[in-house]
């Protein structure tokens, strides 16, 4: 869909609100009522412009591209540039316990099969 050419594949909310001409409210209600699949990262509300694009066509959505680029085993930098956050917010959210790390010399290391749940995470079930 040629609206969302150019965009990343991780997009903010006020990116989707430009795309659909609506509010960055809007878009965040519409999150948290799980009108639109999203998930939080911190404080933030993120979205895959594959969920967007289904979601504008009525058809499923594939994360299954972006999540085959992602290595194993992640580091604080590759975390922070997939889900278009700074290192400080995956290091808090490391530190506090919601997301899913191990440390190894001091560094935090993550699983993509977490970072894949979620990313995942505000998808609405399948009728």
């Amino acid at each position: 869909m040629q609206v969302l050419e150019g965009y990343p594949e991780v997009m903010t909310a006020q990116e989707v609100a430009d795309v659909v001409r609506v509010t960055k409210r809007q878009v965040v209600r519409l999150a948290r009522e799980r009108e639109l699949a999203a998930f939080k990262w911190g404080k933030e509300w993120r979205f895959l412009r594959s969920e967007i694009h289904a979601h504008m066509t009525n058809t499923p959505a594939n994360a299954a591209p972006l999540l085959a680029q992602l290595p194993e085993v992640m580091t604080t930098a590759e975390v922070a540039a997939v889900t278009r956050s700074t290192v400080r917010q995956v290091r808090e959210l490391a530190d506090s316990g919601s997301l899913p790390a191990f440390r190894v010399g001091g560094e935090w290391r993550f699983l993509r099969q977490h970072i894949a749940g979620r990313l995942e995470m505000g998808r609405k079930p399948q009728d």
